[in-house]
């Protein structure tokens, strides 16, 4: 009787230290790919922007190459 309550005890420790370390390496997995999907993000926009304000510029400069 004992025995199998000690058995019982260790599975449910094991599973909960399974389960913390699962779950705090799903946070550190979805953390990771938070922080890369801003970063792209972010430097998709960047690009984005330079690349307007680099075709706007070039219009300028076209336009007071005319004049």
């Amino acid at each position: 009787m004992t025995k199998e309550i000690y058995t019982d005890q260790r599975e449910n420790s094991i599973e909960k230290f399974n389960n913390i370390i699962y779950t705090s390496y799903n946070d550190i997995a979805n953390n990771i790919l938070i922080n890369l999907k801003i970063k792209i993000f972010i430097n998709y926009t960047f690009t984005k922007q330079f690349l307007i304000l680099h075709i706007f510029l070039k219009h300028i400069k076209h336009f007071v190459n005319k004049i």
